[in-house]
């Protein structure tokens, strides 16, 4: 009996599906074995077939079970419509050999452990901030007139709720850097958000008290969020600090890397803001040497590098979460004694000041903001040299 199986395509690829892989089964009566026969790859096809991403994997029942392996046909093309009669369709149709890229099966980069993902600003109304007008008497020096900051997005319990006000001491508003705020190279237009923390760390309920305008503004917060809430679990605080990914930025160091957790192309970009708070969509890590970070953000910037982490990230349609997998790559420890990898440095350091001294335009949206500057790094002598290097490092 020959079986076919339609799925995503991480089931080749995911170390969660190795017991899929290796064919042998077991169940109550006793185990079935299959001969795994090849897979299609069928990402490339537009338009998408799915939902998701898709494959095919072929096998039949067997003695002995035959693992899947790594050798895959790759379909590519782009059809007119959908649901085309197959003798139209298959001569827009290629197919090439290739091979399945196992997430787990490289060598990580020493880089891995020293990325951390930013804090949940969640519901977005009880954090996220816009400044209000002071009015006709002004306010006190030190505190700032803030109302929530709404979305189209909101979770529904809480977007047709009343935005929250309030009267903030100014060191309790942050700026909050987001997927939206990063390009390469460069930031751009943090967020603002109501956090209580100081230099070192959360601050407590005690703490809170002491501080009028915060006190107001979480009191009126926590009642939201209690009267909101989908369980008990978890207080707004233990929210704001899920799995500790507020507290762990605190203190802030002096300087950061940066890189989108989402995106079909990777960014990068060093962050010296000592009050900044990174959000879940950017990952984060602190940096002693610039040297070390320039060296960095100029590879994961390069067009090399988002082409060498696709197979490994996680899609719906199309490859979109970075996430770690970047890690997957042999992304080398800065070493100031190689001369590739100061050469590397220098040149990103070239980039940082070819980025800053491009005009962005404020109304222009952050994709196409990236896209420009892309497009100006690989035209640059630069940015090529800086691909070049890159694919030598990581091949």
């Amino acid at each position: 009996m020959e079986i076919s199986y339609l799925g995503v395509h991480r089931t080749g690829s995911r170390p969660q599906y190795e017991g899929f892989r290796r064919a042998n089964y077991a169940d109550p009566v006793g185990a079935v074995s299959l001969a795994f026969e090849g897979s299609w790859d069928l990402r490339r096809i537009r338009p998408h077939f799915f939902p998701r991403g898709a494959s095919v994997v072929f096998a039949r029942r067997a003695k002995e079970p035959v693992p899947l392996g790594d050798q895959t046909i790759v379909w590519s093309g782009r059809l007119p419509q959908t649901n085309l009669a197959w003798e139209v369709a298959n001569p827009l149709l290629e197919r090439a050999p290739g091979t399945v890229r196992r997430v787990g099966k490289t060598a990580k980069s020493a880089f891995d452990v020293r990325f951390g993902q930013g804090a949940t600003f969640a519901p977005r109304l009880l954090f996220l901030v816009n400044e209000r007008p002071a009015g006709p008497l002004g306010l006190p020096a030190g505190r700032m007139a803030v109302v929530s900051s709404r979305s189209n997005y909101e979770d529904k319990r809480y977007k047709d709720l009343p935005s929250v006000e309030g009267v903030v001491e100014s060191e309790y508003v942050r700026p909050v850097f987001s997927g939206e705020s990063l390009l390469p190279y460069r930031v751009v237009d943090p967020l603002r958000a109501v956090i209580p923390c100081s230099s070192t760390g959360l601050l407590s309920p005690r703490e809170i008290e002491l501080h009028p305008g915060l006190k107001s503004w979480w009191d009126q917060a926590e009642r939201v969020w209690e009267a909101n809430r989908t369980s008990d679990r978890l207080t707004l605080m233990e929210q704001l600090n899920y799995q500790s990914k507020l507290s762990r930025q605190l203190p802030i160091a002096p300087f950061r890397v940066i890189y989108n957790a989402s995106g079909m192309h990777l960014s990068a970009a060093k962050v010296r803001n000592p009050r900044a708070i990174m959000s879940k969509s950017l990952y984060w890590a602190a940096f002693q040497e610039e040297e070390e970070a320039d060296f960095l953000c100029a590879i994961l910037n390069s067009a090399t590098t988002t082409e060498m982490v696709r197979p490994y990230m996680s899609y719906g349609k199309d490859e979109r979460h970075i996430d770690k997998h970047i890690w997957q790559l042999p992304i080398p420890s800065y070493d100031p004694t190689d001369a590739t990898h100061r050469e590397i440095a220098a040149l990103g350091q070239e980039m940082v000041r070819l980025v800053q001294a491009l005009p962005i335009d404020p109304g222009l949206h952050f994709p196409a903001a990236r896209r420009q500057i892309r497009r100006l790094i690989e035209e640059s002598p630069g940015g090529s040299r800086i691909s070049e290097l890159t694919y030598e490092l990581l091949s």
